[in-house]
């Protein structure tokens, strides 16, 4: 029976010295949180530069594809209407018209719902006027046609944020 004591003793005072051992190691030490803290930084300045930089070619890509369809739909008014659109005013974009130069210096955010744009959408050629995912003082879309009257060419400009430069596309008579 001392055998066993004896046992349980030092089975006893080897679990007590191991627990001390491992209370008296709580956490981690300055070095390993600093070193961490840095990887984390790091990893999340990398992954919002790169989601910033999804994100802008998503707008250029957008503004690409706006333009196009935009110049498809001109095409096809000028085809049922033997002219283009017709421009009032020197301003004709997406942030609103001015008889003066662009960009407008008060910003209407959109295109004048008066001008035959709207003729684009109740025609069937656009489901709606195309507004810049900006569509800032910096970023809209510019429209130009032809002068004068019937207006059977023209371009409509977008400044891309990728390479910080204008995407033009061109039109001329059917």
């Amino acid at each position: 029976m001392k055998t066993c004591l004896t046992c349980a003793s030092i089975i006893d005072t080897m679990m007590v010295s191991h627990m001390k051992r491992f209370l008296g190691t709580k956490g981690f030490t300055l070095i390993e949180m600093i070193i961490v803290i840095s990887i984390i930084s790091l990893l999340s300045t990398v992954g919002t530069s790169s989601y910033t930089n999804v994100l802008r070619n998503a707008r250029d890509t957008k503004r690409r594809a706006d333009l196009n369809e935009f110049v498809k739909a001109v095409k096809l008014y000028q085809v049922h209407h033997h002219q283009g659109p017709t421009e009032v005013g020197y301003c004709q974009s997406s942030i609103g018209n001015d008889p003066g130069p662009c960009p407008p210096t008060a910003p209407t955010y959109q295109w004048d719902r008066n001008q035959t744009w709207t003729d684009l959408v109740t025609g069937g050629y656009l489901e709606e006027l195309p507004i810049d995912p900006v569509n800032s003082l910096e970023y809209y879309y510019y429209y130009e046609p032809n002068n004068p009257p019937p207006n059977t060419g023209g371009w409509i400009r977008a400044r891309l944020e990728g390479t910080d430069s204008f995407y033009f596309v061109f039109w001329d008579a059917p």
